[in-house]
């Protein structure tokens, strides 16, 4: 299996944000005196930040997650998770509702992607990854797209909003302590996302008056992490004391399709393919904890395809609205192993598309579908939610701002909008956020 790169950003006709976009850096990171200028380095090396308006940001601030309340909701290599918060004015119609938005950032599966994960330091004796450690980062962080805090941007613009910063490397679906057969890393994402629900209610009163609405979800591996948890919860908000909350998911690139790497690219993709690391990352990382019954009924001896989008959507049953690119950048991005520019390879991108497109028809004509929304570009793009693309491109006039907008009840419209054109990058991917 190869390893995953860090960032994921291919460019071609159409720019890509890819899920491990995180928002601008703060000014301060968790960093110790003597590592400071290589900490800093380093977070800028990792972090492909999206071009964003010059205002519109929203300020988070960091808050760790309490050992006393919650000892289990830890990173990777054991540091203390955490959740970014911006309150919202109680004074304003948005009080009510509640973000809490899980980061992306890929996984790891085998001994191999999790140590790489870690990006170990011998001068510092530490990981240096964010992704595997919260030791460097920063205490504000700054984010657009849907968490933005202007009107025109974002729907939920006054909204009370807490960012989940990934570090579990497991995609937010594990419950995993170290051992020596997870070669000493932790994958705590189902804790980290409990201290968070608790952090909410006991600090911020969500589930405190009626009419709050929780809107659950995350971008690329945040959004299928959301996807695994979004039906428990309801039950995690009552044990928390939380009653009376309307929850709703916003989903965006969960859509994974199980479809093998393109043998024939030039050169060839060497990625296993996303089945086979699906397989054994739900053994390695203990995903089984967020496999409902009804969906392993469905697929019995193939427990994994329970974390999988394709399999595992037909089950969900809280409302949603899931963005699905048909020309996924992350999917075709590693299937190809590059942006596809031969004509095989434009003809796999566009059988992806098309396989894409009648799954993802197929999951809105389920009665399970009813309330819940679609949005699905003809585009080489991959979770842009947090980018200025969230509120400038669109899918036949209609922004995902829009979408969502319409989703919540907010304005009027379709619940589903979906390019419906034929060829590569045949969408309106001029739109799209260049990097």
């Amino acid at each position: 299996s190869s390893i995953l790169p860090w960032t994921h950003v291919f460019i071609g006709n159409c720019a890509v944000v890819s899920g491990i976009v995180m928002g601008s850096l703060g000014a301060t990171a968790h960093l110790p005196a003597f590592g400071a200028t290589l900490g800093a380095a380093w977070l800028l090396w990792t972090t492909a930040v999206p071009a964003v308006p010059a205002d519109g940001k929203q300020s988070l601030s960091w808050e760790e997650f309490p050992a006393s309340t919650d000892p289990n909701a830890v990173c990777m290599d054991g540091s203390r998770g955490g959740v970014y918060v911006s309150a919202a004015d109680g004074n304003t119609e948005q009080a009510q509702y509640y973000i809490l938005y899980l980061e992306g950032g890929g996984w790891c599966w085998n001994a191999e992607t999790c140590n790489a994960r870690c990006r170990w330091s011998e001068t510092l004796q530490m990981c240096i990854s964010p992704l595997a450690s919260s030791k460097l980062w920063e205490d504000t962080v700054f984010q657009a797209g849907l968490l933005a805090t202007d009107p025109s941007l974002t729907p939920l613009w006054g909204a009370n909003k807490f960012f989940l910063r990934y570090c579990t490397g497991d995609a937010h679906m594990g419950s995993r302590g170290a051992s020596p057969e997870t070669s000493g890393w932790h994958f705590r994402g189902q804790e980290t996302i409990i201290a968070s629900l608790r952090i909410m209610v006991e600090k911020y009163g969500l589930g405190s008056v009626p009419g709050q609405t929780l809107l659950f979800g995350g971008g690329s591996a945040g959004a299928r992490g959301a996807m695994v948890n979004l039906d428990y919860l309801p039950g995690l908000l009552d044990e928390l004391g939380a009653r009376g909350v309307a929850t709703l998911g916003f989903l965006d690139s969960p859509y994974w399709i199980d479809e093998s790497p393109d043998a024939a690219a030039t050169p060839p993709s060497t990625f296993a393919g996303f089945g086979i690391t699906t397989r054994e990352a739900y053994a390695l990382l203990n995903l089984s904890g967020r496999a409902t019954g009804e969906c392993l009924l469905a697929y019995p001896g193939e427990d994994w395809k329970c974390a999988f989008g394709q399999y595992r959507m037909p089950f969900i049953r809280t409302p949603y609205l899931m963005v699905a690119s048909q020309f996924d950048a992350f999917q075709l991005g590693l299937n190809v192993g590059h942006y596809p520019s031969t004509k095989q390879e434009i003809d796999y991108a566009e059988a992806f598309a098309k396989g894409t497109y009648e799954a993802v028809t197929k999951l809105v004509e389920l009665s399970v579908f009813n309330n819940s929304g679609l949005y699905s570009m003809a585009c080489w793009s991959h979770s842009t939610s947090l980018t200025e693309s969230f509120s400038t491109a669109t899918v036949k006039g209609v922004s995902n701002a829009g979408a969502l907008s319409t989703f919540l009840g907010l304005s009027p419209g379709s619940l589903i909008n979906m390019d419906t054109c034929e060829g590569f990058e045949c969408g309106s991917c001029r739109e799209l956020v260049v990097v």
